[in-house]
């Protein structure tokens, strides 16, 4: 998908929500798999004025229920197929079905949308694990994002650039992920599910793509700097969270790049 198709189909969303009466900081949930209509919603939820909140269709049922009744949000923005993972004890929120052919909204005006968003508006909520209780939500700005890709000093992200979206979009990790490609003007490759599951495959993906930026928990690339230490031969920056980086691990793709180099 190029810059001019993600804008066409955000801008067409964004009027239809608009027209639904979206206005700024109201919260839109999102409920899809990786993919590009996953982008196309976070955009366009966010050029309508609102604030997305991302589900992963793999939590629970009554955790999917729970957040949607605690966030109060009226519409929810639902990938084809993923009927089933709400439950239809609760009143659900509207729903705006990503179908293959966008048919809900693929007769909206493509033309940018008048800006109704602030540097301090809501951009997006993120609910926590619950695992000390009952799940929150985190609240994060435009701002905050802006900090995090947008002239850093820990990183310069350009248009030559290919980054990995290894991160769930329902935490904070994906922020870099996709405005860190999607404000500089780099690339954006999407992992699917089932290359997660497979690190021979995801080795691979990372070295087809000629990824060159991406941020990983230190497990997994320890896994595949001892698995494929080659997929990272293009990589000029990896980004590190979860745990202390492994220096072994670390000097292991140094070794092999200054080698292969």
């Amino acid at each position: 998908m190029t810059y001019r198709e993600l804008n066409e189909k955000a801008n067409r969303l964004a009027h239809f929500l608009r027209k639904k009466g979206v206005a700024a900081g109201n919260i839109v949930g999102m409920l899809m798999e990786r993919s590009p209509d996953m982008i196309v919603a976070i955009f366009g939820i966010l050029k309508a004025g609102g604030a997305y909140l991302p589900i992963d269709p793999e939590y629970p049922l009554d955790r999917i229920a729970s957040i949607l009744r605690d966030s109060g949000t009226k519409f929810l923005v639902l990938g084809a197929g993923l009927e089933s993972k709400l439950s239809l004890e609760d009143s659900l929120p509207e729903l705006i079905v990503m179908d293959k052919d966008n048919s809900a909204f693929k007769n909206e005006n493509a033309e940018n949308i008048e800006c109704i968003n602030s540097s301090e508006g809501l951009a997006y909520v993120m609910y926590t694990s619950g695992s000390t209780g009952m799940p929150k939500g985190n609240l994060t700005t435009h701002y905050n994002i802006i900090r995090v890709v947008k002239d850093t000093n820990y990183i310069d992200i350009t248009d030559r650039d290919v980054l990995l979206q290894l991160s769930n979009y329902a935490f904070d990790g994906s922020t870099f992920d996709i405005f860190g490609a999607l404000l500089n003007g780099a690339k954006l490759v999407l992992v699917k599910s089932q290359t997660l599951l497979d690190i021979f495959e995801l080795s691979r993906l990372i070295e087809r793509e000629n990824i060159t930026v991406f941020f990983i928990t230190t497990a997994l690339f320890n896994t595949l700097a001892d698995l494929n230490p080659q997929c990272f031969k293009n990589v000029r920056k990896v980004l590190f969270g979860g745990e202390r980086v492994s220096v072994s691990h670390v000097r292991k793709v140094l070794d092999y790049v200054a080698r292969a180099g």
